[in-house]
Order: C-alpha cells, then structure tokens, then sequence
C-alpha cells in the first residue's frame, strides 16, 4: 500500500513555480512513500508527449539526489515518483525541483516545492552519511568524485597558499552536479577540460617542505594560550608564532600557516549525551535560521492574487526561507539594508499567501504585530499575529544572499522550561513505558557544561518519551474528594480528611496518560471536569478497579484498566475532544503517595523540537567570577541598552543594541551587600546608555545612573546605601558590554563580613577569625559630624560614601580597624550607655598618631584602638564606641584583640560545628569489580557503620551512573578501572565528615569467552536456599562463557555446599554441624577430624575446580560466644589453606555477606552495626591480596536493606489502622530480588577471574 501525497502544479510562461508543501513522510515509508503531479498549464491538463522528467532533492543533510520521474499518464498530465529507502534515511526538510523537458532538449518549466522526512524512532541511533546520486553515466561520476577528493585532500593540507587551485578544484566537482555534465555526447570535452584543471592543480601543490611546516607550527595539540576573540588573537601575534590557540568566541582552536591564523575546528568536540538534557540544560532563546535549508537564488516578487500561491522568480542577489510558526513567544527578524521584492509572505496551511510586506512597508508602518528596533530588526509577537491571521501558519521570508551570515530567527520564549518540568524521576519501572524512558536518576548527574551547549544544538533524541507528571508538592493535601454538590449542581465537593489528598492536571492535547490505582483509599478516586469547571465523570476506587458501569462513571470505552499493574490508561486526546474533559482531580493516599504516579508518553512530537538550534545572540562566555548572570533566564535582555526612562510614566525604556545586554535583580536579595561589576566598560565609560536602574514595586524608576559614574573596575554598587535611600526599591536592572564578556561579572559581596587575610583576635583559648563589624549594626550613607552641644548625643549628615556602626565596649584589649587615609572626617566617637557624647578622635590627628588610644603606621590599611587606654568619665569607660568607614573599603572590619570578656559581643563567639563521633567508619575493600553493562549499587547504609546515613546532610560516590541520597548506582560500559570517592556529608556540601577511596574495575562482558570453568560455592543459609547458585546457572547459561557449579546440595544446574546455620568454625570442625538438622559435612575427613578439600574432590569424583566461594560470616559474627575474631579467622585460613593443597592455582572469594534489614518495624541500625563486624574482620583481614589468589567479594554492597528483604503490610498501631507500614518478616534472609542481586555481584567476579587468565 502506498503512502501517497498529491501536488497540483500550474505551469507559467514568466516565472518558476514553488509549492510550500505540507507532505510529511517517515524514514520507515520504504516502498511506499510517492510524490503524485498533476499539472496544469492555465487551468488546462497539460499533455506529456515527447516529454521527458527528472526530480532534483537537496536532503537536510546536504546529499543530492538526481533521478528520473515516470509519466503515468501522458494525457492528463500526471507524474509520479516514488523515494528509495535510501533517500527516505536521510530525515529533514527537502527541497526539491521537478524538470520538464522536450526531447529536443527545451525547458518548459522547472517547479520548485518542499516536504518532510520525519526519523521514526526506531531509527534514531542509525548515522546517516552524506550521499550524491545521478542516474546518469554513474561511472564517470564516480571516477571525477575520486579525483576530485584526492585534489580537495591536497588542497586542505596546504590551505590558503593555492586557494585558486581550491577554486579550479570546486569547478570540476561542479561539473558532476550539473545535470550536463553527464551528457554522453560531452564526456570528451569534459573529460579533455577536467585533464587540464589537474594539471593547473598539480603545477600550483606545494612541496612537501610546505607542507612539514604547516605541521611543525602546531607542534602539540595542547592549547598555548586562550583569548576571547579571533581578532585578540590576531592582535596578540600579528606576524604569528608556534603553537595551537583555543578562541573561546565559537569554541574553535587556531594555528598558524605561514601566513594568518587558521582555523582548525571545535576544539575537543563531544557528543552530549543521549537523554542527557535537564530543564535547567535547554536554552530559552533559539536560531530558527538554518543556511542548509535555504531555497537559493530566488526572490519574492509577489503571488498569484487568484491562486494565492506565492510567486519565485531566479535571482543572483536573494534567497528564500520558510518557518513555521511556533506555538508561543516572540521571533527578532534581522532587516536586511535593501531589498527587491516582497520581503515576507504569511502562508496558511496549504501554503497559500494570506498577508505579504515589502521591506518599506515593515520600516515605515506599526502594526500590533511587530515592534520595531530601528532598521536592525524587528521583533514578531507570536499572539498578535495570529490574532490578526488566524489561518497563518508559516512565513517565508526573502533575504539578500550578502548578509546571510548575519542573518537570524531568533525565537525567545517560544519554549518555556516549564514545558519540560515533566523531567521528573518516573517511579514505575520503565519497561511497562518504553525502552527509551529519561528518568530524573538518569540525568541529574550529568553534568553539560556552557562549552557544550555552545558547540551543539539540541537535537530531539535528547529528550524523554516517558514523563511523570505527578508532583508530590502540588499536592492539596489534608482533603478528599467527596462527589457534587448535587445532581443538578455539579460542583466537585471535598472534604477534610488528614490522610488523603487529590492532584489537579490540565489534560494534554495528546499523548496517553497512566495513572496508578493504590489502596488504601477514601471518596473518589478521579473526577473527569469540563471547561466550564462542572464534573461530567466520577469514579470511585471500586468503580475503576471494578469497571464498573453507572451514569456518573466514565464509559468503559473511554478508558482502559490494567488489571495486573493496577494502572487506569486514558488516551488524552479522546477524552479531550471527544469526551470534552479537559481537567481531572485524582485521589492520592497520602501513606502511599511516594509509591503513585501518573505518566504521560507521547504528549510531544520529537519533530517539534527540530528548531531547537543555538541562537546566534545567546553566547555570553562569562568570567568565571560571574554568579548572577544566567543568560538562559528570562532576567537577562540580550542585544538591549536602556537609553533613559519616560518622565511622565517613569517606566523605564529599551532599544536594541549590538554591544550590550542588560540584567535584572531583586535588589532587596542584597540588602547587606555591594554589587560586584566586573566590565571593562565600568573604565571606559563609552556610552551614556549604559545604566544602573532601581525600580519600585510597580516597576517604576527611583533612581538611575550611567557607568560614568562608576570610575573603578570592577565597579561597586552599594545595595545597603541605595535601599537606605530608596525603600520602596523592589527590582534593579545593569547593562553590561556584551563584546566584553570575558570579564563581564556581577556577584555580591557583604558590606561587613569576615575578613580572611588576618590574624585571629588573639584570644588564646579562641580559634578563628571574627569580625565585630555585622551588617544588622551598620546605619548606612550616614557620616560621624560630631555630637549636638546641648543633648550631647552623637551628630551625623548624609554622605553616600560613608557609613558608622556602634559597637559595645569590650572593656580590655584593643581592637584592629580598617582604615583609608585621609578620610576628611570623624573617625572614632566614644559614647555613654546612652550615646551621649564622651570623646572624638579625628582621622588628621589620628594619622599623626595624636592620641595615645590610637596608633596608625602608613601602609597598613587599619589603625589599632587601645581600649585600656580610653578616657574616663566620673570614673566610667566609654560604654559605646562609635566608628566611621568609608564604602571604598571592600573589606571593613573591627578585629578585637585580648578581649576577655567576650559576653560583651556575643556575636564573635563561634558556632560548635555538629560533627560525627570518631568511631563511625566507612566500611568497603579496595575494589569493586562489576561486569560490563551490569547494575550494581551501593546501598549507603550498608557501608557505614555507627551512623544512619539517612540522617547525614548528603552522602555520595563520584563517578557513579546515579546517585539517590541512599545509594549510589555503577552501570558501566566502559571498559577499565576509575577510582571513585565515597563522602559522607553532616553539615553541608562543601566539607566532608568521612571519605574513602574505591576503586571501580568495569569487566569486558565477552570475557571468559568459549571457556568452561568450574566452579563450587561453600556456605551457610544464604546459600542452602539455592536461590543465588540457580541464577548464577541461568546468567550463564546464555553467556560467551560457560559454568559448571559443583556441590552434593541443591538441584538441577544450581548445584552448591550450602548449610543453613554453619561458620567456617563448623566446616572445619565437627562432621554433622552443631544447630539445627544434622547434616553432613562433606568436606570432613573422619581420619584426619578436619576440613580437608583434596579428600572431597575424591570422593565426590571431581577432578578439577578453577573458582571456590566461600560465602559465610553471618552465622560467625552472630555467635560471638563461641567464636572470637582469632577462631574465626583460624577457620576460615584452615579452609583457605586445604583448598591450596588441592591446587595452589585455584582462586578463592570471599564474599562480605548481607547485612540486615533496615528501615521498618522489627529492625534497627543496632542491628546492621552489629552485622558489619564480620564486614570489618575479613576486610581487615583478606584485603588487597590477589597476588595470593584470594579476592572479596562484596554482595552486601547490591542489597537494598529497605526493600530487599520479606515483609508483610500491617497497620501503623492499633489507633492508627488506616494507615500502613512494612513489618519485616526475616532480617536476615533476603526476598528472591535480594538473592538475584547477589548473583549480579558474584557474576562480575567471575567473568574477572577469566579476565585475569587471558
């Protein structure tokens, strides 16, 4: 069956045709996908006799395909053509041209259209290479391409020297992608032409001594040095020199040829990561602009006022380009300087003009639709516009081919990063969703860095399939939804009740939408709603886990139920368009709201995303100082100067500009701090535009200043002073020079903090840094006059440039003060417990050590106030001290020395940081080996001893898959041993309590491949259950590698020595063991009364094994009093050394075994302390000794403590059955998932043990 798509053409005797289709196939359309024409020449079917066809593709790629149409019925004018798979592979937008030609060879028409091939998901990971087809004398075709390419590799490596051979060169490639160049009658001349091409090309190589040189100039690939800009760069080495240059402007690296700088490419390129991109990773502004998809040559003149169709007409000056409208936001359209024709059209679906605008027209008129920006560009609302067309759905715009590199699309709140907040942890598990599912663990460490986002667009396999669109903190919790408020009232009703909650969601156009059905359960489940807010459907939990049928249920046709995973399944847009709901309110049990989710798939079309394309004005490369510019956020105007404010409204004003770009703070989030500017043009001053701005809570201006006022770099704004001055200041807005970002900064800085490049306060017993200055004492744009004569209290005027504080006396010591020479003024004011005048000192006097209380050396930048030499009162001291600063110190302090009495200034005493006790440990071996593409986690609990890591701030390993806050996940493709990190966090993020050092060894999984090894587990309970030896059977069973598991216990292929209740003290000991069922030893030599392992090999027939696990501990910790740590260890070295005896060669693993439960009724941490005892002895004991073949193994690392043992649900108490938790039924045996997770480790082990014998 054939996908077909129909075009009707009309043929015009004065201009070329062009059709802007919307024609969608798939690259899995193989064999079906057919172009159908039917052509007209003025409303007349055209007649096809003696006419010959050809269609020409430009693919999105690039590749070119020339192939031969056929004429299906010559009468009536129609042709067909059908795409190979081979074309169909090559995804993107098309461009194509349809040939007419005579069989004299006459042209009657050439017709120009477009469509689009959609990568089906099935075929994203599949490269695509760039192709070119001719159907004509293919092999001529291929022997030029041949020449051609080995002449373009000359070329290349000689760069500039023979850029008119480049040029000889692209003449002859031309030839083969011109339709004439393959004419059988040409091919001599041709063939004769392109001869003497080559040889021109060969007299112009250079010689190899050239060519050395090119080679010897970049003498590493290291970058030499890093500048901002090609033409720094240039700047800096105008005649050149030795060495590669990284330019961080476009990521491109530069060396020298002789003769200028060339380019050598991106630098250190890499892919991002598949599904690697979070919310916070996706640009808000994009370039819709894209070169490869341009329709070249060709104008716009006008269009058919009959057909509408839009008229193209050839031009050597213009070329073409169509957008299709984005759903939201707004678009900034570079104007071009002039132009011939019409400069947009405004297409409808089916590509007919519903509006068109010259350039004129758009400089010269207003419309609701646009603003402009000057003559640079104007800036299309999205809204507006259709509001004004509402059929419009594309533009095509027509641009001169001179500035096309300047040329931009540039869309900016078209896609809001609330769009993706569905990138949120899916808690289902994937394979019920699709293969292809993003969850938040997956993605939040990766870590995509500005350079990336600079290099590499975002393309659609980035994004996620599967989504879940429940938040738990959207949650009204504390009520249930009860019903209506009656029959005819349709109000949905809810009630108080503490332990349930419901979730609202908007219902996405499309896509289908799974929600989880859990007990226990109160009122209505999910609530359909219309637009009018009225509830059309309820269902109860019974209703829908019953599918029950009632009027005020939603039909059964309507919905689906997934009896097996409990799951209702809704298909969005049925229940939106045909069933007109376009809200539900779901139900949530707050005891199990951790466990519900509702996930949407294929609410988006990857090919909407395809514009995603990094805009040509959002390339901020900032100093690494900057922390308050995030050029993503919609608080950052780029290619924006803020000329002034009106004066009536006081609302600031915005004009486009190429140099700058403007940020916008809450002011009042640095109410105690400077503003860090960091911009060349705080120095330069260059432009009035350029201006700080303070705004009111209605957005008003209250004040502005231009950087002329601001002489310093980096230049320094007092937030304090501006609010002390402004209190109704609620937002303030900078302009910085966007072609200065390399030292374009902006943080904040505390007006009075501590000062970190002195000396303590010298108080012997006190350790650290204090500084008496605190932002909450500081009386800002104030100045120290002196005191009024008559209350005899402290004076003081307004002074932008100071500011005083008023300290309590510590009584002894002396107290360092940062001080700025000259400061004209009052420095120091003593003051009674009132502030009533006692004693000034002046900052004249002071610097000429007048006073004997202050003493002052040049060059220090602090004077010192000696307090126990103060003056008296009546026999008192100064209670107050009074201090005057200026802002232009960025680091005022009082330091306080030999104060004693410290009661007095309570807020230099530290704070006791909360710390761990000594005993707490971090429990691992040195290594962890996981197979290849194996998951393998560490659960943080198990690895920690005397100490709930639930309870610590943040505990991670670096270098893992996934880290959840209680364990870390390793799934590792490659290949290799990388040493990870394991920090345990109690106070913050920045210094670690504990950390430990671990290293990771991924294993090939094709190791051991076409070996046989045998292989025999020794152990207790654990292993008796034969649950992990059966699934090391099956893991192997379809492995490269084959294993036998050797043993007198266990069934079918999951053979062991497994005896539940057993240590290594019994095996060695006692024939039938000592607890439970007698059993008998099979390793137990009655004649020498021990463990003797050559003596089993014989009787039990075997006559080789290659790996022994010995897979005890458990039952030896958990008995203390009849083992000490010396017995246990003697049994295990017995065991140890009578497996040696049998063959020194065998390599024997010891596994540290599972811990305990954890986490609910019937366990505690006590527990698992305990258990790590046997953790501690044997790594103490048996670590880091491969060299004698003995290795551990760690299976208690993979282990979920919380979720991988038996429990049962019972209620929370007797008072409180409605709400559940798990009892553990066995803290020592684990589920069946908890063996299986065993296994996983012990199969890494032993694909190790064959690496290691290659």
């Amino acid at each position: 069956m054939d996908k077909n798509a129909d075009l009707t053409l009309n043929i015009s005797a004065t201009a070329s045709q062009y059709t802007a289709s919307k024609i969608r196939f798939s690259t899995q359309d193989g064999g079906s996908a057919k172009l159908t024409f039917f052509l007209f020449k003025e409303g007349v079917e055209l007649p096809l006799n003696g006419v010959t066809g050809k269609i020409a593709m430009r693919m999105a790629d690039s590749s070119k395909f020339l192939d031969t149409v056929t004429l299906t019925d010559k009468q009536r004018g129609i042709v067909e053509y059908k795409l190979t798979q081979e074309q169909l592979k090559h995804f993107g937008q098309v461009v194509a041209e349809l040939y007419l030609n005579y069989v004299d060879g006459q042209k009657i028409s050439v017709h120009r259209f477009s469509f689009r091939i959609d990568q089906a998901l099935i075929d994203t990971d599949i490269p695509v290479l760039t192709e070119y087809y001719i159907d004509d004398f293919e092999g001529l075709k291929a022997s030029i391409l041949s020449m051609a390419d080995e002449t373009m590799q000359v070329i290349e490596s000689v760069q500039e020297d023979v850029e008119q051979a480049q040029i000889l060169a692209e003449e002859v490639i031309s030839l083969v992608k011109q339709n004439n160049a393959v004419r059988y009658p040409e091919y001599n001349e041709n063939n004769i032409s392109i001869g003497n091409k080559f040889a021109e090309i060969e007299d112009k190589k250079a010689d190899q001594a050239f060519v050395d040189l090119q080679f010897a100039s970049i003498v590493s690939g290291a970058p030499k040095g890093t500048y901002t800009t090609l033409s720094a760069l240039q700047k800096a080495y105008p005649t050149g020199t030795q060495g590669v240059f990284l330019v961080i402007e476009g990521g491109h690296w530069y060396y020298w040829n002789g003769s200028a700088w060339a380019d050598g490419g991106v630098y250190q390129a890499s892919e991002i990561g598949k599904d690697a991109v979070t919310p916070t990773n996706i640009a808000t502004h994009f370039n819709m602009f894209n070169q490869k998809l341009i329709q070249d040559l060709l104008y716009i003149p006008g269009y058919d006022t009959t057909t509408k169709q839009p008229t193209l007409v050839t031009s050597t000056t213009q070329f073409v380009y169509t957008i299709e409208l984005p759903v939201r936001g707004n678009i900034d359209v570079k104007l071009p300087s002039s132009l011939t024709g019409q400069f947009m059209l405004f297409l409808d679906e089916m590509g007919l003009v519903v509006y068109n605008r010259t350039l004129s027209t758009i400089i010269n008129e207003t419309a609701t639709w646009y603003t402009k920006n000057g003559t640079s560009f104007m800036t299309i609302n999205i809204a507006a516009l259709k509001a004004s067309f509402p059929t419009c759905e594309s533009i095509m715009f027509s641009y001169l081919k001179s500035d096309i590199s300047n040329f931009y699309l540039n869309a900016h709140k078209v896609v809001k990063l609330s769009d993706y907040e569905w990138l949120d942890e899916t808690r289902i598990n994937t394979d019920l969703i699709d293969d292809e599912a993003v969850t938040y663990e997956k993605i939040k460490n990766e870590v995509i860095t500005s350079d990336k986002l600079k290099q590499f667009s975002v393309k659609p396999d980035r994004l996620a399939r599967s989504f879940d669109l429940f938040f738990p903190s959207k949650v009204v919790r504390g009520k249930a939804l009860s019903g209506t408020v009656s029959d005819t009232d349709l109000t949905p009703v809810v009630n108080n009740n503490v332990n349930m909650g419901y979730y609202e969601l908007l219902v996405p156009d499309k896509g289908m939408l799974t929600i989880k059905v859990m007990e226990p359960f109160i009122g209505q489940f999910i609530m359909y709603l219309g637009s009018d807010g009225k509830v059309k459907y309820r269902n109860t939990y019974t209703e829908v886990v019953g599918q029950w049928v009632n009027t005020h249920v939603l039909p059964l046709q309507d919905q689906k139920f997934n009896a097996q995973t409990n799951e209702l399944i809704l298909d969005c847009q049925h229940i939106k368009q045909n069933v007109k709901v376009q809200k539900i309110l779901v139900g949530v049990s707050l005891s199990n709201i951790d466990k519900f989710y509702m996930v949407g798939e294929y609410m988006f079309s990857l090919n909407e995303f395809t514009w995603l394309e990094e805009s040509k004005r959002n390339s901020l490369v900032l100093s690494e100082k900057n922390v308050l510019i995030d050029p993503s956020s919609d608080d950052v105007k780029l290619n924006t100067r803020i000329p002034g404010y009106n004066t009536t409204t006081l609302l600031p004003e915005y004009a486009y500009s190429q140099t700058l770009f403007t940020v916008k703070l809450k002011v009042k989030d640095f109410k105690d701090s400077f503003l860090m500017m960091g911009n060349e043009a705080a120095t330069q001053a260059v432009t009035s535009a350029q201006r700080v701005m303070l705004y009111d809570t209605s957005g008003k201006t209250v004040r502005n200043n231009n950087f002329a006022q601001f002489t310093t770099n980096p230049a320094v704004l007092n937030v304090a002073y501006l609010l002390s001055k402004y209190p109704t200041a609620e937002t303030i807005e900078i302009a910085f020079l966007e072609t200065d970002t390399a030292s374009c900064y902006l943080y904040a800085k505390k007006v009075a903090e501590n000062t970190t490049g002195l000396q303590g306060i010298g108080f012997e017993k006190l350790s650290g840094k204090y500084n008496l200055l605190v932002s909450d004492k500081i009386v800002h744009g104030k100045r120290l006059v002196g005191y009024d004569t008559t209350p005899f209290k402290i004076a003081t005027n307004d002074n932008e440039n100071l500011f005083y504080t008023v300290i309590d006396n510590p009584g002894t010591g002396k107290l360092k003060i940062s001080y700025k020479p000259e400061l004209a003024s009052q420095m120091v004011l003593l003051a009674d417990k009132d502030e009533k005048y006692f004693a000034n000192y002046y900052s004249r006097e002071i610097e000429t050590n007048t006073y004997p209380q202050i003493s002052y050396v040049a060059g220090d930048g602090f004077i010192t106030l000696d307090l126990d030499k103060l003056p008296t009162k009546n026999g008192l001291a100064p209670a107050k001290i009074c201090i005057a600063f200026t802002y232009a110190i960025l680091e005022n302090y009082i330091l306080g020395q030999g104060i004693v009495d410290l009661n007095k200034v309570e807020y230099v005493k530290p704070i006791a940081a909360q710390g761990i006790n000594s005993t707490v440990e971090i429990l691992t071996p040195i290594e962890l080996v996981i197979a290849q593409d194996k998951e393998i986690n560490i659960h943080f609990n198990n690895i920690v001893r005397y100490f709930d890591t639930d309870k610590a701030h943040v505990m991670n390993i670096t270098n893992a898959n996934v880290e959840t806050g209680k364990f870390s996940r390793f799934n590792k493709s490659a290949i290799g041993t990388t040493t990870s990190e394991i920090k345990l966090f109690t106070k913050d993020r920045i210094t670690s309590d504990l950390k430990k050092n671990i290293s990771v060894r991924v294993v090939d999984k094709t190791a051991g491949a076409g070996a046989e090894k045998d292989v025999l587990f020794i152990g207790d309970s654990l292993t008796d259950s034969g649950v992990y030896p059966t699934e090391i059977a099956a893991l192997f069973a379809d492995d490269v590698m084959h294993v036998n598991l050797l043993g007198t216990r266990g069934s079918g292929l999951g053979k062991h020595e497994g005896r539940a209740g057993w240590r290594a003290w019994e095996y060695v000991n006692l024939p039938n063991g000592e607890y439970g069922t007698p059993v008998t030893n099979a390793f137990f030599n009655p004649d020498t009364q021990t463990f003797d392992f050559p003596w089993y090999m014989v009787q039990q027939g075997y006559t080789n094994v290659d790996y022994v696990f010995i897979n005890l501990g458990t039952n030896d910790i958990g008995r203390d009093h009849h083992n000490s740590d010396t017995d246990i260890i003697n049994s295990y070295n017995a065991m140890i050394a009578s497996i040696k005896a049998f063959n020194p060669n065998v390599k024997i693993l010891l596994w540290l075994p599972p811990i305990r439960a954890l986490g609910m009724l019937g366990t505690s941490k006590q527990h698992t302390d305990y258990a790590l005892r046997a953790t501690k002895l044997l790594i103490n004991t048996f670590d880091n000794k491969k060299n004698e073949n003995i290795f551990l193994v760690p299976v208690y690392f993979n282990v979920d403590p919380e979720n991988d043992y038996p429990f049962d649900v019972v209620p929370l108490s007797a008072r409180n059955t409605d709400i559940t938790t798990k009892q553990c039924k066995d803290m020592v045996h684990t589920a069946t998932v908890g063996y299986k997770k065993m296994a996983d480790v012990i199969y890494g082990y032993i694909k190790y043990m064959a690496s290691l014998e290659v």
